[in-house]
């Protein structure tokens, strides 16, 4: 049976989780609004995609979950620096996708591909 102290404890670190993921979810969502910035200065007709909003904004969140906890909460910017990885996790995602897709391929085939070969 857990004494009150241990229950104290996993209540906090269940806050602290869920802090880092709501803001992983905010620089998600800031990350994605940047984009939109970007597209509605070339295209004034460019619409919210609000899926595409959320898509990003869980992206952030589940992707500043894992790092939150190889990062100290007692680390000085702590709360910056998930917020920070929270608007780099799609940039992210694609540079290991496209990262993970060549190695892939490199170890299937047993041929090196050249950096022009690969889209990222």
């Amino acid at each position: 049976m857990m004494n009150n102290q241990d229950s104290i404890n996993y209540l906090i670190q269940f806050f602290i989780y869920i802090k880092d993921i709501i803001l992983g979810s905010i620089g998600g969502a800031v990350a994605y609004l940047m984009k939109y910035k970007e597209m509605k200065e070339l295209s004034n007709s460019h619409k919210i995609q609000w899926s595409l909003l959320i898509v990003n904004m869980i992206l952030g969140g589940f992707i500043a979950s894992i790092v939150g906890d190889a990062i100290p909460t007692t680390m000085p910017y702590h709360n910056f620096i998930i917020g920070s990885i929270g608007v780099a996790s799609y940039p992210l995602l694609v540079l290991v996708e496209n990262s993970f897709a060549k190695i892939l391929y490199e170890k299937i085939t047993g041929t090196k591909l050249k950096d022009k070969d690969t889209n990222g």
